[in-house]
């Protein structure tokens, strides 16, 4: 008997969503897709710390994580998307061709890559359950 073995090996990735004030949160965009930016995992480095390294590397800018928001995976992908502060730093764009300060009621009107849409969905709920529990 012939049996063939399969190691399904995730590339490991944080993603942040961070918040400027109270209602606008940024936003990237790279190969006509927005996305919330982020980057690959190193090896032996905590995940908060891979978001913290990432954003500074591509948009220059100094975050705090708050909180891990979700997990969200397709066939290649384990996104981990943390909600982080803006803590400094001024916008330059290293590895995107945009960037954005939006309102979360407005990302609905941007095309994202389709793991960032789900995390979009996920954020624009919690929203309104945090605005119905007010």
């Amino acid at each position: 008997m012939n049996i063939k073995a399969y190691v399904f090996l995730f590339v490991i990735v944080t993603a942040a969503i961070i918040f400027k004030d109270d209602s606008r949160i940024l936003i990237a965009k790279r190969h006509h897709y927005w996305e919330f930016p982020g980057g690959r995992l190193e090896e032996d480095e905590s995940m908060e710390d891979c978001i913290v390294r990432e954003i500074k590397e591509e948009l220059c800018l100094d975050i705090i994580p708050v909180k891990k928001f979700c997990i969200e995976k397709d066939n290649e992908i384990e996104l981990h998307v943390f909600i982080a502060k803006y803590a400094g730093g001024e916008l330059k764009l290293n590895f995107h061709q945009a960037a954005k300060w939006v309102k979360i009621g407005d990302l609905k009107n941007y095309k994202f890559l389709p793991l960032d849409e789900r995390v979009v969905k996920k954020l624009i709920a919690s929203q309104a359950f945090n605005n119905k529990a007010d």
